[in-house]
């Protein structure tokens, strides 16, 4: 009996809903986690847009200038089965934080250093996880790769972007694969460390090649090793200010 309740319950209800005009479905209606649409990512000065997908993938490039600098070859604009050289050290080979500046070093040296990954005389602590992918990478390139990739960075300029600023204070710090510098004002001491990390994490993380990183260490100022005069590490609040 109850089952035949529920029965004519049911074929009621769809009956109505069938006389009844049903409302067109809204972009709110669609759960935004099931459909998620893509997410387009733009840096200053550039007319380029990238997906998120893009930005995080390991074999392809993120050149949001590409009339700045040659064309680049495979090895370091990446390819389905390579990591791209690009990825970390950028096309213009500024590197970013945590990966270091190829524009400018003889490809000879590159070259070197590569080998020296293949051989396994240059190691990576475990732990450092662009080392690491590094390593990959000298083992999945070809000896034509390499030289194409050192040819071309040894071709490029150098431009610095790194600024060392002393000091006793400096703003938190947290990790996301890098330092990341608090901008709500915390500060923590800085010790006997050397912390380096992006000015703008967000330009940082879509491979901006103009974002620039500061250094700050606990060190006499560059020029008290030549002279002898000791260090005057900057307070919290000239840093602040320096910011």
């Amino acid at each position: 009996m109850l089952r035949w309740i529920l029965s004519v319950i049911i074929a009621a209800a769809a009956s109505a809903a069938m006389g009844q005009e049903r409302a067109p479905v809204t972009r709110d209606d669609v759960p935004a986690w099931a459909f998620p649409a893509p997410m387009l990512y733009s840096v200053p000065d550039s007319t380029r847009k990238i997906t998120e997908v893009v930005q995080y993938d390991r074999t392809r490039t993120v050149d949001w200038y590409p009339d700045e600098h040659p064309a680049m070859p495979d090895a370091v604009k990446g390819r389905i089965t390579v990591y791209a050289c690009s990825f970390c050290h950028l096309p213009t080979g500024g590197g970013r934080a945590g990966n270091g500046a190829l524009a400018g070093l003889s490809a000879n040296y590159i070259r070197e250093q590569i080998a020296n990954m293949k051989s396994g005389v240059r190691t990576y602590d475990p732990r450092f996880t662009t080392g690491i992918n590094m390593l990959l990478v000298a083992k999945m390139d070809t000896q034509s790769d390499i030289d194409a990739a050192a040819n071309y960075y040894a071709g490029l300029k150098y431009r610095k972007l790194l600024r060392v600023v002393e000091a006793v204070e400096i703003p938190h710090v947290t990790t996301d694969a890098v330092y990341i510098f608090d901008t709500s004002g915390a500060m923590e001491p800085l010790g006997e460390r050397i912390i380096e990390g992006p000015d703008d994490k967000e330009r940082f993380r879509r491979r901006d090649p103009y974002i620039t990183s500061r250094s700050r260490a606990a060190l006499r100022w560059p020029g008290a090793r030549r002279t002898g005069r000791p260090a005057t590490p900057a307070t919290g609040q000239d840093l602040r200010a320096a910011r």
